[in-house]
């Protein structure tokens, strides 16, 4: 992994990979977070790949350069390492949910997780990604989502999500949203960081992203 990167806008996921066909996101990066756990962990490719979920902007730093920082200041490391605990834990949430909680409460969930990490009512994301997100069947996720709409929680219009009721879109989602909200305050990216834009479907896999 060459680089490590900070969300402006952009959302990132952190994706299990069962076999060629098949994976299950686990978390989610937004402004929250970094993406950089390989490096913290002293190894050059990660068990996760990583796919950007929602378009947009992040800062981009030199891993060596990161690194470098990390081992000068105890602070800086003692925050990172609240970023990979709260990721470690999320993860691990999300695999009990995925077994215990339905469809429509995990796609509202991680709706609202999205909304919260990429700080937007309405974003981009297209059926297929909802359905890899989930782990689910792409027709079993458009029913579902077509039942969010008929609530009022949410309107889904070519590719487009737009939260139209947090309040009733989080009453259907599963209790393991709040968690996962309240992990971290954002940090922010340090100030030699490079911005640039990552695009929707951008995937790394192991040493890339």
């Amino acid at each position: 992994m060459s680089h490590v990167y900070f969300p402006v806008n952009a959302t990132i996921a952190l994706v299990a990979q069962a076999d060629e066909a098949a994976g299950l996101q686990v978390a989610l990066i937004g402004h929250e977070g970094v993406l950089a756990s390989p490096i913290f962990g002293g190894m050059p490719v990660s068990a996760l790949s990583a796919r950007v979920r929602t378009a947009g902007w992040t800062w981009r730093l030199d891993a060596d350069a990161f690194q470098h920082e990390v081992a000068q200041d105890a602070c800086l490391r003692g925050l990172l390492d609240q970023v990979l605990y709260a990721q470690l834990a999320e993860a691990s949430r999300i695999s009990a949910c995925t077994r215990f909680h339905s469809l429509q409460a995990r796609l509202a969930r991680w709706l609202l997780t999205i909304a919260d990490r990429a700080d937007a009512r309405t974003f981009p994301l297209r059926l297929q990604a909802m359905a890899d997100m989930l782990g689910a069947r792409r027709s079993d996720v458009a029913s579902v989502s077509m039942q969010l709409q008929q609530r009022g929680s949410i309107r889904y219009h070519q590719g487009i999500v737009d939260i139209v009721d947090r309040q009733m879109l989080a009453r259907d989602a599963c209790g393991c949203h709040c968690p996962a909200r309240s992990q971290l305050e954002d940090g922010g990216a340090p100030a030699d960081a490079q911005a640039g834009r990552v695009d929707a479907d951008a995937c790394g896999c192991g040493s890339t992203i």
